[in-house]
């Protein structure tokens, strides 16, 4: 009974964004897991599975915290715990399902996280935890473009929400919001907006707020309302520092960057960026799948590119006032940032297509072998690479080296 106490204070820790308190309850918790095993363990006679519970928690934390590789293995492990439940583990399950969807939307992966919602459907759920998983993919409908079926499952999510959960429903207000202002409907995308503003706040989550907090000031850019979109952004980076979420306040400093571009305050808008740049980075490496780093990088390249021209507009301005030197210094890390961009995408892509090969079934020793040592010369040039683009000059040895590196790669 006191641990299934302190799983529901550390769940609802993670509800309310506190989650360094909650991060604490779930290594308790795991800790006693591993002395007493029978306390946690998930038979189907059991009513609650707490061994799934808390690497479900667990999985939340990493992911707030950008540990993504770490979230992902809790979640599969809480998946793993839920179906020794079998049918009484169904909810759970769902759980942790959508959450693992989510995490891969966030990486880029929408049919891979549709797949993963349409799973969690197929289960037995409460309407509160239905109403999350239509929510889940009216979002990535949004995201691909399909505005009528996102706002179908989206006023489906609603509805079950309204009784049920309203931690969902501001999440599901927010989303409301975010779907109409795709579809230009301004002014009602702001309602929803302000309603899930209210909503998170007066259930005090702080997550959700700081979500909302940065679609607002999205909108607001959007309308010209330069000065109120800029305090919201950093309202909204406040929310996220205080949850440690990398990702948040990464979205809300490229907001601030874009920001200061269109206002010309380039030195500015240079720090934001590289300060975003920096937390999407952390972000990109923190899991080992090159996939997924490859399909994270693809949905962060605004990031990059915004960074070259802001250095650019830099160079410019620096030009014109015959500040030649200052501007050489700005081309060249115009160039650098460009170029870095494209050398970890190719690095990731290459990686990729060589763990295709290292997890093939019957793939003879003597291959795998030769194909580790090739990797190995692999990642010692790439690294090389960007070494060299951050150097001035050498074209030729870098031209030389990238046509090592492809040559490796064929």
């Amino acid at each position: 009974q006191e641990l299934n106490t302190r799983n529901n204070i550390a769940t609802a820790n993670i509800d309310l964004g506190n989650v360094s308190a909650a991060y604490q309850d779930f290594q308790y918790l795991l800790n006693a897991c591993e002395k007493e095993k029978a306390l946690c363990t998930c038979e189907p006679e059991k009513p609650f599975c707490l061994e799934g519970s808390v690497h479900n928690g667990l999985g939340m934390v990493y992911e707030v915290w950008g540990r993504l590789s770490d979230a992902i293995n809790e979640y599969n492990g809480a998946i793993k715990s839920f179906s020794q439940q079998q049918q009484r583990g169904e909810p759970g399950k769902a759980k942790v399902i959508n959450n693992l969807g989510l995490l891969l939307a966030s990486l880029n992966d929408p049919e891979t996280a549709l797949d993963q919602f349409q799973t969690a459907l197929s289960l037995k759920q409460s309407p509160g935890d239905e109403a999350l998983t239509r929510s889940n993919i009216g979002f990535v409908k949004t995201l691909q473009g399909e505005q009528a079926e996102a706002l179908d499952q989206l006023e489906k999510a609603l509805k079950l929400s309204e009784n049920s959960n309203e931690r969902i429903k501001a999440y599901t207000l927010t989303r409301l919001g975010a779907a109409y202002a795709l579809s230009s409907d301004k002014l009602k995308a702001l309602s929803y907006y302000n309603q899930a503003l209210d909503l998170s706040r007066a259930i005090g989550d702080v997550r959700a707020e700081a979500l909302t907090l940065d679609k607002m000031a999205q909108l607001n850019a959007l309308m010209g309302q330069i000065v109120k979109a800029r305090q919201l952004y950093l309202d909204a980076q406040k929310r996220s520092q205080e949850l440690k979420d990398i990702q948040g306040e990464a979205a809300a400093l490229y907001g601030l960057a874009q920001l200061a571009r269109r206002e010309r305050n380039f030195t500015q808008a240079r720090e934001h960026i590289a300060a975003a740049i920096q937390q999407v980075e952390s972000l990109r490496t923190s899991t080992a799948n090159y996939r997924f780093r490859r399909t994270y990088f693809e949905s962060r390249y605004d990031y990059y590119a915004l960074e070259t021209d802001i250095r650019m507009q830099i160079y410019f301005d620096l030009r014109d006032k015959n500040d030649l030197s200052g501007a050489q210094k700005e081309l060249d890390a115009a160039l650098f940032a460009a170029e870095r961009a494209r050398a970890r995408n190719l690095l990731d892509v290459l990686m990729e297509s060589r763990a295709e090969i290292r997890h093939a079934v019957g793939v003879d020793q003597e291959l795998l072998n030769s194909e580790r040592d090739q990797q190995n010369k692999l990642s010692e040039k790439l690294e090389l690479l960007q070494n060299m683009l951050a150097e001035k000059g050498k074209e030729k040895q870098k031209a030389d080296l990238e046509r090592e590196v492809r040559s490796l790669d064929s």
